[in-house]
């Protein structure tokens, strides 16, 4: 009996070193199952956060082509402004100098009034003078 004591000690032995073995690898294998689960929660989060830069990327983008028309549109009526202003300037000249032609002429028409009156006045000292002889 005493011979087969180290045979059964050395079976026991084996068998506590493969249930030791096959609980390692199971835990192994659940800590990899873990490590899985773990990725693929990420990865769905990850996913999500990409959809959301996808979204807001599109949303800038819409948000550019309306910003680049408004600028077009900005610039084509600063542009007409420009065309009107010139314009304005050139009508805003013309009045200058058709206003300054007129203030002239009422210079030249008032000049030619006063002497008017001078000669009028002239006219009648002298009609007076002749009254007063006659």
């Amino acid at each position: 009996q005493n011979a087969s004591m180290p045979q059964e000690y050395d079976a026991l032995k084996r068998m506590k070193d493969t249930m030791t073995h096959s609980a390692n690898i199971e835990n192994g294998k659940k800590r990899w199952l873990s490590e899985i689960e773990e990725r693929d929660r990420r990865i769905v989060i990850l996913s999500d956060r990409n959809l959301e830069l996808i979204d807001q990327t599109n949303t800038l983008q819409q948000e550019m082509s309306t910003f680049r028309h408004s600028e077009r549109t900005v610039n084509q009526k600063i542009i007409q402004l420009q065309h009107s202003n010139s314009q304005l300037r050139a009508q805003i000249q013309e009045l200058s100098a058709a206003k300054e032609e007129s203030h002239n002429h009422a210079l030249v028409a008032q000049t030619q009034m006063e002497l008017h009156l001078k000669s009028l006045c002239e006219t009648s000292r002298q009609f007076s003078a002749y009254a007063k002889q006659v």
